[in-house]
């Protein structure tokens, strides 16, 4: 699976979450290790951590402010 990253390395979310994909640094680094169950379970996380962060008025990227979050995820990833 292709990384979920955006281009927006800035990891000031809450917990330490990039505001641009919702992972921690931890989770980035080690993205290309995961087995595939692993970064599935993973990207559903993402989408509650950026749901989160946007309800919490974080500034979250375009693609991912839009109400229909789990469909416009996988044009941001």
């Amino acid at each position: 699976k292709k990384s979920p990253c955006i281009d927006i390395c800035d990891f000031s979310g809450p917990k330490g979450w990039c505001r641009g994909c919702g992972r921690t640094k931890l989770e980035s680094r080690d993205w290309q290790k995961l087995k595939p169950y692993e970064k599935t379970r993973a990207e559903n996380e993402l989408r509650t951590r950026l749901k989160k962060m946007k309800a919490a008025s974080f500034d979250v990227p375009q693609c991912f402010a839009s109400k229909k979050l789990d469909v416009q995820i996988s044009a941001c990833l």
